[in-house]
C-alpha cells in the first residue's frame, strides 16, 4: 500500500504558461517540479526567437539553493550550442552569479535575504515558487528578493497573499495571480506592470 503513495510523491508536478501582450503570443514556458527540482523551458519571441532551460534546486525548505540556465537560439533549439548560461547560488545572505558568454565570464556576489529567488525573463514558474514560499512558512506577507543574473544588486518586492490570490509587487506595479488549493499559479495579470502581459 506504501509503495503506490512513495511513487506518487516523487512524480512531478507539470505545468505551463502561454504569455501574452495583448493578444500576441511572445513567450511558451513549461515546468515540472519535484520536492528537489524545478526544471523547464522558455521560448521567448522578444526580441528574438530564444529557448531557455533552467534548472533549480530546492532545499530541505522548498526554497532555491542553486539555479542553473542556459540560453540557445530559437533556430538550433536545446541541441544547438548555448548563446550564454547562468549559474547562481544562494546561501544564507549571499547570492552568488556565475555568467558565461561569448565576451567571457565573470562572477558576482550580491547581498540577499534569506529565500532570495533567481529570475529569468519571462517565466512565471519563478512568481509561482514565492507563492510556494509563502505558504510553506505561513506567511500572508512575503518580502523577497529577486536577483536577476546580471544585475549588481537584487530587486526587493513583496508577495501578499489572499486567499486564492496572490499580489506580486513588480519594480512598484501590482501584478494578480489566482492560485489553486496547491498554490499553482492558475493565471498572472501583470498588464498593470510595466511588462503588461
Amino acid at each position: 500500500l506504501l509503495l503506490p503513495l512513495a511513487l506518487h510523491a516523487q512524480s512531478p508536478d507539470r505545468g505551463g504558461f502561454i504569455i501574452r501582450l495583448g493578444s500576441d503570443t511572445v513567450a511558451a514556458e513549461r515546468f515540472a517540479r519535484t520536492p528537489t527540482r524545478l526544471e523547464g523551458e522558455v521560448m521567448s519571441r522578444s526580441p528574438r526567437t530564444t529557448i531557455l532551460h533552467y534548472v533549480a534546486t530546492l532545499g530541505p525548505t522548498g526554497r532555491i539553493t542553486r539555479y542553473e540556465a542556459q540560453l540557445h537560439a530559437g533556430a538550433a533549439g536545446l541541441t544547438g550550442p548555448a548563446i550564454t548560461s547562468s549559474v547562481v547560488t544562494v546561501s544564507g545572505d549571499t547570492a552568488v552569479v556565475e555568467l558565461h558568454s561569448p565576451r567571457g565570464d565573470q562572477t558576482q556576489k550580491v547581498a540577499v535575504r534569506p529565500g532570495a529567488v533567481p529570475m529569468p525573463p519571462l517565466t512565471f514558474a519563478f512568481y509561482e515558487q514565492m507563492v510556494r514560499q509563502a505558504r510553506a512558512e505561513h506567511r500572508d506577507t512575503l518580502n523577497v528578493d529577486m536577483v536577476f543574473p546580471g544585475s549588481p544588486k537584487a530587486t526587493p518586492t513583496k508577495l501578499i497573499m489572499r486567499g486564492d490570490s496572490a499580489i506580486i509587487d513588480l519594480f512598484g506595479l501590482p501584478a494578480y495571480a489566482r492560485l489553486d488549493n496547491m498554490g499553482r499559479v492558475l493565471n498572472l495579470d501583470a498588464s498593470q506592470t510595466t511588462d503588461k502581459v
